[in-house]
């Protein structure tokens, strides 16, 4: 994720991807990811779903978060 366009820009969480390396620690970071997912702690986000035209009359689905 570092090397794509969008790296500097926080996510849903607020959180870049410099501050997690520099703060927690990318591999202390996807750790604790790890550990929530497997102990079923994690909980995402709502997420609000439109459905957007393509080309050619096809739909495909847009996520826009609610915060």
């Amino acid at each position: 994720m570092r090397g794509n366009k969008g790296a500097k820009t926080a996510g849903v969480d607020g959180r870049t991807t410099a501050s997690i390396a520099e703060r927690t620690g990318v591999e202390e970071f996807l750790d604790a990811l790890r550990g929530s997912i497997k102990d079923r702690r994690f909980r995402p986000l709502p997420v609000r779903e439109r459905m957007i035209p393509k080309t050619g009359g096809k739909l495909r689905r847009l996520g826009v978060s609610y915060l």
